[in-house]
């Protein structure tokens, strides 16, 4: 053999390991998270907080659900301000539903996965509770 070609098989020799160690590298990243941020959740009727408001919320809808007795995922009583802060929510579709005062609104949000936490303010406004059925 001659010194070009012993040389281009030292190359190659060299060249694969590397490749193969790059690769292992990259990987081994670990890039999903099972919690991708919060939900601060404000309360309103006509522009104005609904204090201590009960505000629901049930993963994987974007809707309410059709039977009143649904079980909801978290609950939580909003402070003075009308705000609610749900954390360490996963990735899906929330159905939102607040109530309080005499009024109530629903709204809907979806969580995206991502590398880094993503962070949601939505405000829910409410209207008056229809009591004659």
């Amino acid at each position: 053999m001659d010194k070009r070609n012993n040389g281009i098989l030292l190359e190659t020799r060299f060249l694969i390991p590397c490749i193969m160690v790059i690769l292992l590298l990259l990987g081994a990243c670990n890039k999903d998270v099972d919690s991708d941020g919060y939900l601060l959740v404000t309360v309103k009727y006509k522009g104005a907080a609904v204090s201590q408001a009960t505000v629901y919320i049930r993963k994987d809808s974007l809707y309410q659900p059709l039977v009143k007795m649904i079980k909801y995922d978290s609950v939580q009583r909003a402070d003075g301000s009308g705000v609610v802060l749900f954390n360490n929510l996963e990735a899906g579709k929330y159905y939102i539903y607040a109530t309080g005062s005499g009024v109530c609104g629903t709204d809907s949000v979806t969580i995206r996965k991502r590398y880094r936490e993503n962070n949601y303010d939505i405000v829910v406004n409410t209207t008056i509770i229809n009591t004659t059925n």
